[in-house]
């Protein structure tokens, strides 16, 4: 039966309103995310978090392809800290106010009696280093400068004078960065080049992550170590690789995710995820080191031109009593395991990096120690700022 004119009438409304409808929806969708950008907070299916937490969603396949997934907790002011904590403001104009006043405590914290017989003037000056100022002594007032002993109050200002401008002034530079997750190193040439302090911040968010650790453990129930590296590594093969921004809300990031929104977006890139791992795991032993290497030439060309200039970051654990992967030295008599955090970009799950094997061929360069070991060899902690070959067994 064909319907009559006045029912097609009926429909035909119906459509328009429901139409309209849909476009006001998409309307008022679009402007509501303009107002209020979403967090990036990966929402898993589990219970909801008890109050003041934030809820995690660890579900990975291992090598045996057995499916994992649990929740766990991370305290939401840790994670607002966190991500105020790392990054370097991009306004040279703040950078220059906090270092003028930590510089400014830290002399009055140092300088001793000399603070009874002078005062010291800092000057920021706008064509040098950040770290750099003009530093000057004056006597104060009502000093009879014929006394006795302000020859020798003299000396004491220029020596101290001295400490400010080659000991003080370097020191607080560093400070500062160590405390926006940075470490910085003198070039030679009046320049500093400044880097991500990944052994820092893994110890700093370690702590916070031990509900999940606990709980990891608790649900893959891992025969030993070695089982242990190898459930921790599939976990995060298995997360998706982003490039994290140079910059955010006018702060620099280095192209670096925190451990905690690791966690939290079950993504990064490299140094990141490898970072995370160090952190989510709970042990003080055995070693375990980030190597970087520069990504070979035959590789770099299936990779996107932003990630072909860059460096690969991975993992090298001490190896265990028992251990059944492959192993080299990074020096003195340990051997270790390399641990892939990330698989070839995202690629199928089914393409993992096996413990013990690596992502990329070629010599690599020991990057950071992240225990406080260093292997009983201080030279092993090389700084961030590596030279590229160290060698390869």
């Amino acid at each position: 039966m064909k319907p009559s004119r006045f029912q097609l009438f009926i429909c035909s409304l119906l459509l328009a309103f429901a139409l309209a409808g849909f476009t006001w929806l998409q309307g008022a969708e679009a402007q509501t995310a303009e107002l209020t950008p979403p967090r990036p907070i990966f929402h898993h299916p589990g219970p909801p978090p008890p109050p003041g937490m934030i809820g995690v969603w660890l579900h990975y396949r291992d090598f045996q392809k057995k499916q994992h997934g649990f929740p766990c907790w991370i305290e939401e002011s840790y994670v607002e800290d966190e991500r105020r904590f790392f990054g370097i403001p991009l306004e040279e104009s703040e950078i220059r106010k906090d270092l003028h006043k930590r510089l400014e405590s830290e002399i009055k914290k140092q300088i001793g009696n000399l603070s009874r017989y002078i005062d010291i003037t800092i000057t920021p000056l706008p064509e040098k280093p950040l770290w750099k100022y003009a530093s000057e002594w004056q006597w104060k007032d009502g000093i009879d400068r014929r006394n006795v002993i302000s020859g020798k109050i003299a000396a004491q200002a220029r020596d101290f004078m001295s400490r400010v401008d080659n000991i003080i002034m370097p020191d607080v530079y560093r400070s500062y960065y160590r405390d926006h997750g940075f470490i910085i190193s003198p070039m030679g040439d009046g320049n500093w080049i400044s880097a991500i302090d990944y052994k820092a911040l893994a110890d700093r968010a370690r702590p916070n992550l031990q509900d999940c650790f606990d709980k990891f453990e608790r649900n893959a129930a891992p025969a030993d170590e070695d089982a242990l590296t190898g459930l921790l590594v599939a976990a995060f093969q298995e997360m998706e690789f982003i490039l994290p921004p140079a910059q955010d809300s006018n702060v620099y990031l280095s192209d670096f995710l925190i451990p905690t929104l690791v966690l939290l977006n079950r993504q990064g890139d490299c140094d990141s995820r490898a970072t995370a791992l160090c952190a989510l795991r709970q042990r003080k032993s055995p070693q375990i080191a980030l190597l970087a290497q520069r990504i070979p030439e035959k590789d770099q060309q299936s990779l996107p031109p932003e990630l072909r200039s860059m460096d690969h970051v991975f993992l090298a654990i001490e190896a265990y009593s028992g251990n059944r992967q492959a192993t080299v030295k990074l020096g003195g008599p340990r051997r270790f395991i390399l641990c892939e955090a990330v698989r070839w970009l995202n690629s199928s799950p089914e393409k993992r990096v096996p413990l013990g094997s690596r992502l990329f061929s070629g010599p690599y360069a020991t990057k950071v120690c992240m225990t406080d070991d260093c292997f009983g060899d201080p030279s092993l902690s090389i700084p961030i700022f590596a030279t590229f070959g160290f060698g390869e067994e």
